[in-house]
């Protein structure tokens, strides 16, 4: 069974509300963390595939 989760804490709404303020380096979630609760948590197993890898390179129109 495939799963696509996405993490985030209360107050991740933040950036999107009308009176904004920064968001606490302590608050964030990183990608580490979050990887570490699943496999914890769930014992999960996670798994990267090279067509799930998406380039951060801006690839101009022709």
């Amino acid at each position: 069974m495939d799963i696509y989760v996405v993490m985030g804490r209360p107050g991740s709404r933040v950036a999107r509300k009308r009176k904004k303020a920064r968001i606490g380096f302590g608050h964030r979630v990183t990608k580490g963390d979050t990887q570490a609760w699943f496999k914890q948590g769930f014992g999960g197993i996670i798994q990267y595939h090279p067509e799930m890898i998406v380039s951060r390179r801006c690839i101009p129109f022709l």
